[in-house]
C-alpha cells in the first residue's frame, strides 16, 4: 500500500513523504464510533512490523471516502494536535 506521510515542523509547515508499507487489516471492525469505524492494523515498513488502527468513514453519502475527505481530517487533526502540544 502506498502510504501517505505529513511530516511538520514546528511552524506547521508540512512536507509529504510517499513510503510502500506492507499492510495486514483486521477483517472485523474493532470499534465504531459516530462518524468512523476503526480496524486493527498491521503495518511493515523496511523491517519493522508496527500496530496501529485504521479509520474509515461510514458510507453516508457517496463522497463521504474520497481522498479530499481523509486529507481534510488529516489536516484538522495536525492543528489540533500542534494546539495541544502548546497548550501542554
Amino acid at each position: 500500500m502506498q502510504v501517505i506521510k505529513y511530516e511538520c515542523n514546528d511552524q506547521l509547515h508540512c512536507m509529504k513523504v510517499d513510503q510502500l508499507w506492507l499492510v495486514k487489516i483486521a477483517e472485523n471492525p474493532s470499534a465504531e464510533g459516530g462518524m468512523r469505524i476503526a480496524y486493527y492494523v498491521l503495518m511493515q515498513y523496511k523491517d519493522t512490523w508496527e500496530k496501529t488502527v485504521f479509520k474509515e468513514y461510514k458510507k453516508i453519502d457517496n463522497g463521504s471516502n474520497t481522498k479530499d475527505k481523509y486529507l481534510e481530517l488529516l489536516d484538522c487533526q495536525t492543528v489540533a494536535e500542534y494546539l495541544a502540544q502548546e497548550f501542554n
